[in-house]
């Protein structure tokens, strides 16, 4: 469970991301007290997905990948879902450099999450 104040700081951290990488946050999907083991009960994870498809933002901004998803089916076909609809899942915290070897390390990360 989350606390209001690990959100605010996570939130904090993503617009200071987004500020020092050239981005401008247009929006904010926040499900409070909601896990990220599973998008099922993750209305605003839902809402942000659907959103993807309108071609409104280039990227989505997590502090951590487990807090994209808790999942590794679920993180992996979203961010897919992302990919496909032209946005670029970033990660305050795990830095990625577009390599191949990126795969694995994000797999590795939500496996970690999931079963940790």
């Amino acid at each position: 469970m989350q606390h209001e104040t690990s959100i605010e700081g996570q939130i904090q951290a993503a617009e200071q991301y987004a500020k020092n990488n050239g981005y401008t946050v247009i929006g904010r999907y926040i499900d409070r007290a909601k896990s990220a083991a599973s998008t099922k009960t993750r209305s605003e994870f839902k809402r942000m997905i659907d959103d993807s498809k309108k071609g409104e933002f280039q990227a989505v901004i997590c502090h951590k990948l487990d807090r994209f998803s808790r999942n590794t089916v679920d993180s992996e076909v979203n961010r897919m879902i992302l990919l496909n609809n032209g946005v670029e899942l970033l990660s305050v915290i795990e830095q990625f450099t577009g390599k191949p070897e990126d795969t694995i390390l994000r797999a590795i990360i939500t496996a970690l999450a999931q079963y940790g």
